[in-house]
């Protein structure tokens, strides 16, 4: 990632990255494009929307330091594989991911979806690592 591109996630992560709106659209598109996945979710999602957006928020202060990020996104990895995650679901969460941050951020544009891809794909790289 460019210096800029992470200067870019940082800032639309510190504003939008805990939004209960954000994690709201990310498990709408999720569930939306996938419901086969529905099942590996507590029927109650307000704690899961919760940490959704912590896990989020402590990823996004990562960017751009490749160990703490790794580290933390490693371990996410083992988690979500303990939770019956495979690794064709990364790409699924990536797609609601950027659908979910093209409805909440208001200066979304290429600039910002190319950064959030680059970003996600550096998590979802440490968090397969931790996985595998």
């Amino acid at each position: 990632m460019t210096p800029e591109e992470v200067a870019l996630v940082r800032e639309q992560g510190r504003r939008f990255g805990r939004s209960p709106e954000l994690a709201d659209r990310f498990y709408v598109h999720l569930f939306g494009a996938h419901p086969e996945v529905r099942p590996m979710f507590p029927e109650d999602m307000a704690g899961q929307r919760r940490r959704f957006a912590a896990e989020l928020d402590a990823l996004v202060r990562a960017v751009g330091s490749p160990a703490s990020m790794g580290a933390r996104a490693a371990t996410l990895g083992r988690i979500h594989q303990a939770h019956g995650v495979s690794e064709p679901h990364y790409e699924a969460a990536a797609a609601a991911l950027t659908a979910a941050l093209a409805e909440v951020v208001p200066a979304w544009d290429g600039a910002a979806a190319q950064a959030w891809s680059r970003a996600f794909d550096l998590m979802a790289e440490a968090m397969l690592d931790g996985y595998r």
